[in-house]
C-alpha cells in the first residue's frame, strides 16, 4: 500500500469508519476525483468497500 493509500485509510478511520471522496480529498488536499481513484484501488485490494457515495473500512478479510 502506498503512503497516499495509507493516508486515505487513516482519514476514513478517524472519521468514524466512513467518508466520502469529497471529504477525503479535502482532508488530503487533493481533488475528490483523485481521492475516489485511491479509494477504488483500496476496494480492489479489499481494504475498503463502497456503500453509496461513501467508502468504509472493511473489518473482515474477504
Amino acid at each position: 500500500m502506498t503512503a497516499r493509500e495509507q493516508e486515505v485509510m487513516k482519514i476514513i478511520e478517524e472519521s468514524g469508519g466512513s467518508a466520502s471522496p469529497t471529504a477525503i480529498g479535502r482532508e488530503m488536499g487533493v481533488s475528490p476525483d483523485y481521492a475516489e481513484q485511491l479509494c477504488r484501488h483500496l476496494v480492489w485490494l479489499t481494504k475498503l468497500y463502497r456503500r453509496g457515495r461513501h467508502f468504509e473500512v472493511r473489518t473482515t478479510k474477504v
